[in-house]
């Protein structure tokens, strides 16, 4: 089969210039979802251990002389799913066995994040892996940030609702009915 004279298709060097942009294009793209995964990562470490405290709420026996017995095996598939984002959750009860504290590294940067018994829930600096939460000095506690960032999207509450929004800012209507809206 013979082509025309008149008919071009793309050089190897046209070709090669489209893949090496959209190689730099999408190495940009990815360097710039790394952090946001490590703050998924610690998110879901973060959820999964206030499951934990569901779970200790629900399985609480008050007429037992170990109320929380039955936590770890309770526990064991949100324990189980908290390994997987690199390190394993430990869950201990206290000296006297009615109360614990569960804890886990968050993995985007290795401090303790903590939840017990008492309703502690942070992080928690310079501590070891299954220390109580409350074997830490108030001064270690550093308190996480709670709501949407800046500029985040958000959905506008009910007149009275709390705002969806980090403390200090308020979800902004950016629609014409007034639900969507956007974190400042």
């Amino acid at each position: 089969m013979k082509l025309k004279n008149n008919q071009q298709g793309f050089t190897l060097i046209e070709m090669m210039v489209v893949i090496a942009v959209v190689g730099i294009l999408s190495a940009a793209v990815l360097a710039g979802l790394g952090p946001s995964r490590a703050k998924a990562r610690d998110a879901r470490v973060i959820s999964g251990l206030n499951q934990i405290r569901t779970i200790a709420e629900t399985v609480y026996d008050p007429t037992s002389n170990d109320p929380y017995s039955t936590l770890t095996t309770a526990a064991a598939s949100v324990t189980a799913d908290i390994a997987t984002q690199g390190n394993p959750a430990t869950i201990t009860p206290t000296s006297d066995k009615f109360g614990f504290a569960a804890s886990a590294k968050l993995p985007s940067n290795d401090k303790l994040y903590c939840v017990d018994s008492s309703g502690f829930s942070g992080l928690k600096e310079n501590a070891a892996a299954g220390t109580p939460c409350s074997d830490v000095d108030e001064a270690d506690i550093e308190t996480p940030t709670i709501g949407l960032a800046k500029d985040a999207v958000c959905v506008v509450p009910a007149v009275g609702a709390p705002s969806p929004c980090a403390t200090g800012l308020t979800c902004l209507a950016t629609d014409a009915i007034g639900v969507s809206g956007k974190c400042n």
